[in-house]
């Protein structure tokens, strides 16, 4: 074999490397952990911020998900479920993709108000969960093509003094 041959034959599989690299999704994922994000003697408000990033691989589906959960506890010492009426929880999720220079808001939902009729996310009672998500069961991009990503999740209650809480952001990942 010459020279010039195996200089092809090294450069060949080279170029196979990394654009198998270039073109490889992996999955990836960043939470904010559940954070008290206000607390007063009337009530205590915990947030969870995520996003997940999944891609397609044959045989299987790939997904992008950003999640928000909103919880109510009893106020100042945030041990217990603090059982609200309906329309005393608000949540809204907010997806944001990093362009370089600035994060924008790349996807949200609309505000969801709600209270008693919660539902059990790890355990606890959250009252409200916004969910903003896609499944594809072929070859996708995340939702506002490749880049960082993260998620803020407001979460908010009612008091006779107006509403308590804020956002809470999830910290950032890659998808591709």
């Amino acid at each position: 074999m010459t020279m010039r041959k195996r200089y092809r034959i090294v450069l060949y599989a080279v170029l196979v490397v990394v654009l198998a690299g270039l073109t490889a999704q992996t999955a990836s994922a960043v939470t904010s952990g559940r954070k008290t994000v206000s607390n007063s003697p009337r009530v205590c408000v915990q947030s969870e911020s995520q996003f997940n990033w999944s891609p397609y691989t044959p045989g299987t589906f790939g997904e992008w998900a950003g999640r928000g959960y909103t919880y109510a506890r009893t106020g100042g010492s945030c041990a217990a479920t603090l059982p609200e009426p309906n329309g005393s929880m608000a949540t809204r999720l907010q997806v944001f993709k990093w362009d370089g220079a600035n994060w924008n808001v790349c996807r949200e939902t609309p505000w969801h108000y709600g209270g008693t009729n919660g539902d059990v996310h790890q355990g606890d009672l959250t009252y409200e969960q916004r969910d903003d998500q896609s499944a594809f069961f072929a070859p996708h991009q995340p939702p506002c093509g490749p880049g960082y990503y993260g998620t803020v999740t407001s979460s908010f209650a009612a008091t006779s003094s107006g509403w308590e809480g804020t956002g809470l952001w999830s910290g950032n990942t890659y998808a591709s």
